[in-house]
């Protein structure tokens, strides 16, 4: 590889990893396959998404039970958003 092409590799290298950051906090809607932990009794759900735990508001009136596999949806990015989405 030559002088070049080694540069041409890093550049892309550099491109490609400030396009992950910058879309990891794009505000754009996400739908992600999540779980669910618990129900409180307000009706907010615990909900397990990649190994961590949040908290989630229902669509509809469907009651989901603990172990549940749901899509969840995150509107803009936010987590603190979250909402599971009636089947």
């Amino acid at each position: 590889m030559n002088d070049n092409d080694k540069a041409i590799s890093v550049l892309a290298q550099a491109i490609r990893k400030a396009v992950h950051s910058c879309l990891a906090s794009a505000p754009f809607d996400i739908t992600i396959v999540g779980k669910v932990v618990s129900r409180d009794s307000s009706g907010l759900y615990t909900v397990e998404l990649n190994g961590k735990h949040y908290k989630a508001k229902a669509q509809g009136s469907v009651q989901h039970t603990a172990g549940a596999v749901v899509r969840i949806l995150v509107p803009q990015n936010n987590y603190e958003d979250l909402w599971i989405l009636a089947p």
